[in-house]
């Protein structure tokens, strides 16, 4: 019992000192990415649920969750856009190594991490672990830091252009990324450029979303204003979640099932889209003060959960499998992303205790 309250008491400290830390750079925006670290979690959550059930059984309620929390990558490439450091300040080489470090250390790390617990019978063919990190599957979903490190790279280019050039260059660019998306997951069904994570490499797939958040920031930084009524956009989500429920039944109902969970979708674009700027809108008009610590605590530690959550998450599902609880629900959705939380949180406190070298370069802490 004393060793359970002396772990108690030190993990309150700890958590204490970094929630503190949470406040002090952008508050509503770490709220933000809490909110979209909380949706990674479920969409995997909801994989999980599903393979401890075996079964597709449940399958309609799987999709109309998932129209719910497809926002998930793409607010957070929003917000990376938005927060986006201007390089003109620096050289276009310091730039790319102050960024790109701070992505790819952690990256390689967690990579060999996963290629060790999952694949450890084929550490010795270095062809594989090459391909494993050129395309993000070391660690399953790595195809978020290929897509970001993409990202880095053309963002000198975008803020080089005029101001009446940025629409054209979204709008151009939306086009591109929903036809490719849409050929490549019809057409080439049987193709492995349909497969994932190969779907969601190019970065013209997520590119608007990042432009986005650079382009309302920088109109933000130009006093310009942009006129967002939080409530028209909210309800705007609201009925672009409906539509991406319809057109998720449609595409499964023509076997196109890997469109129905997809992210960008036409109507899941649209989704994401009017959720961020209803985010900035809200900020814009409200400016409000911090309101949901552990949220803000989350979004502190987002990227060290995007790395670390499967492991506990791959962990819980065999637990559960083993033990035979084998009827899917959204509780135990619930449940599963609660503990997985729950895991990266003790998990990041007791990092919190490394040298800031190993934390910051490896952790991604």
């Amino acid at each position: 019992m004393a060793i359970r309250s002396l772990m108690a008491s030190v993990l309150r400290k700890r958590s204490d000192e970094t929630f503190g830390r949470a406040f002090m750079r952008d508050d509503y925006w770490q709220q933000v990415r809490g909110v979209a670290i909380i949706a990674v979690v479920m969409i995997h959550a909801t994989s999980a649920a599903q393979n401890i059930a075996g079964s597709s059984e449940n399958i309609l309620e799987i999709i109309i969750l998932r129209q719910f929390i497809n926002f998930a990558v793409p607010l957070f490439l929003c917000i990376s856009g938005y927060f986006a450091t201007n390089y003109k300040n620096r050289s276009i080489l310091k730039y790319y190594f102050d960024r790109s470090s701070r992505i790819i250390y952690p990256y390689i790390f967690w990579t060999i991490l996963y290629i060790f617990t999952f694949h450890f019978d084929k550490i010795h063919n270095i062809k594989f672990i090459i391909l494993m990190i050129a395309t993000g599957s070391g660690i399953f979903i790595g195809y978020f830091i290929i897509v970001l490190l993409q990202m880095i790279l053309i963002t000198p280019i975008i803020y080089s252009l005029k101001r009446n050039k940025h629409i054209i260059t979204l709008i151009i660019f939306t086009f591109i990324g929903l036809f490719y998306t849409y050929y490549i997951n019809i057409e080439q069904q049987n193709s492995w450029i349909s497969r994932f994570p190969y779907n969601g490499l190019p970065f013209f797939v997520w590119y608007p979303f990042y432009h986005l958040g650079v382009y309302i920031k920088s109109c933000e930084d130009e006093n310009r204003t942009v006129n967002l009524k939080p409530k028209a956009l909210l309800i705007s989500w609201v009925a672009a979640v409906g539509l991406s429920i319809t057109e998720a039944v449609i595409l499964m109902k023509y076997g196109i099932s890997s469109m129905s969970f997809s992210q960008v979708k036409f109507s899941s674009f649209l989704a994401s889209t009017f959720l961020f700027l209803y985010f900035v809108a809200f900020y814009q008009q409200n400016k409000p003060k911090i309101k949901f610590k552990f949220v803000s605590y989350l979004g502190n530690i987002s990227f060290f959960v995007y790395f670390f959550h499967l492991i506990p998450l791959i962990l819980l599902e065999r637990i559960f499998k083993e033990i035979h609880i084998n009827i899917y629900s959204y509780i135990m959705i619930i449940v599963l992303s609660v503990l997985t939380l729950g895991s990266c949180c003790i998990a990041a406190n007791l990092g919190g205790y490394l040298p800031n070298t190993i934390k910051k370069r490896l952790l991604g802490l």
